[in-house]
């Protein structure tokens, strides 16, 4: 008892109580989990149409500066257009090594990994239908986090190792090149559901995971609502 009370004497239990959960979302390591509170947090001001217009442009295209340019001639007459573009303008980086003052922006490139069943369906509006295959829907990063069978996740991750190993060449100061096999085996056990035109579950009465036949006719379904 001695012990205990010389420990706890070297420290202020009213710390506990000044912390606040929302400075510490994002603090230290960040999953798709911790990137979605982020999100979530950023955007609880603004409407569902402008949430959703965030992630569609951030699945199109993820750099900040390119979405801002394009939001600077385009959509002009949409009412979610200010609200987005004041999103991208002063909530948002491109990618996490660009955060170098003391507000944490969040990474455009990290938005579709947060809300992988939107992203999804946001992928699938941005396609033409001839587009909409099998390849290139596995050529993305957040298809890992997707409730998907062994085969799938094998041609995703055959991707997403020639991704890292070829196609990112450089980054920031802390930048690690190359396939990170930790990182995606833990964004590979989210296991999120394909969403229908409505928003609904994809084949709702299925459990297990998803084929590359039932994602292809999943592709081809153009019933948009």
């Amino acid at each position: 008892m001695a012990e205990l009370e010389r420990m706890v004497a070297q420290f202020r239990v009213e710390s506990f109580k000044d912390v606040d959960p929302a400075e510490m979302i994002g603090f230290g390591m960040k999953d798709s989990h911790v990137y979605r509170q982020m999100f979530m947090e950023a955007t609880k001001t603004l409407s569902a149409d402008a949430r959703t217009w965030i992630v569609i442009l951030a699945t199109a295209v993820k750099n900040k500066e390119r979405i801002v340019m394009e939001l600077n001639t385009r959509f002009l007459d949409k009412p979610w257009r200010t609200a987005v573009l004041n999103f991208y303008m002063n909530s948002t980086v491109t990618k996490l090594s660009d955060n170098v003052g003391p507000i944490r922006l969040l990474p455009v490139v990290n938005i579709p990994g947060c809300v992988p069943p939107i992203t999804a369906l946001a992928w699938k509006s941005i396609k033409p239908v001839p587009d909409r295959t099998y390849d290139n829907f596995v050529s993305n990063l957040w298809v890992a986090q997707l409730h998907v069978d062994e085969a799938v996740m094998a041609d995703q991750k055959a991707y997403e190792t020639r991704f890292w190993e070829t196609q990112v060449t450089k980054g920031g100061r802390n930048y690690n090149p190359g396939f990170h096999v930790g990182f995606w085996e833990n964004k590979s056990k989210d296991r999120y559901p394909l969403l229908n035109w409505d928003m609904t579950k994809y084949l709702p009465e299925q459990e297990g995971p998803y084929s590359k036949a039932q994602i292809t006719t999943w592709l081809q379904d153009s019933g948009e609502v």
